[in-house]
């Protein structure tokens, strides 16, 4: 949890809006585990005008998160799989995004690419990983 509020807070520059620590039985049909969870939440907020997004983390203080061993990623397949996911942030200018992020340790899979995609216009792109592995893209898209 320390790893992610560092990343998402002092690195991406999210703010930290709440905490809290929860325990409910009806968690357990949700998460569809045989005892109710205790959850550890923070939930961090993009800053600025207009509407919010809200990125929660999630820690599993019981039942405990099991630990992976050594190399083995628990978002190991690869992006185009049944269910891979992402989460995407649209950005006013791709190339300072990228910039800062990389002078803050970010490590990227490419440097931002462009493309045209008809009746929307010129697409800027990439993408880069959390603490946790989760897929994360920078996206700016300047309409024709």
């Amino acid at each position: 949890m320390e790893r992610s509020t560092i990343f998402y807070r002092d690195i991406l520059g999210l703010e930290l809006v709440g905490e809290n620590v929860v325990e409910e039985e009806k968690l357990a049909s949700v998460y569809q585990l045989p005892q109710a969870p205790k959850l550890k939440l923070r939930w961090f907020q993009t800053r600025g005008e207009g509407t919010k997004t809200t990125i929660e983390a999630i820690q599993f203080l019981s039942p405990e998160n099991p630990v992976l061993p050594e190399g083995i990623l628990h978002h190991s397949y690869a992006n185009n799989y049944l269910g891979a996911c992402h989460i995407c942030f649209t950005v006013k200018n791709i190339e300072d995004t990228y910039n800062d992020l990389v002078k803050r340790g970010v490590e990227f899979n490419s440097p931002p690419i462009t493309f045209e995609v008809e009746g929307l216009g010129t697409v800027k792109m990439t993408f880069f990983k959390d603490p946790d592995n989760t897929l994360l893209e920078l996206l700016e898209i300047t309409p024709k």
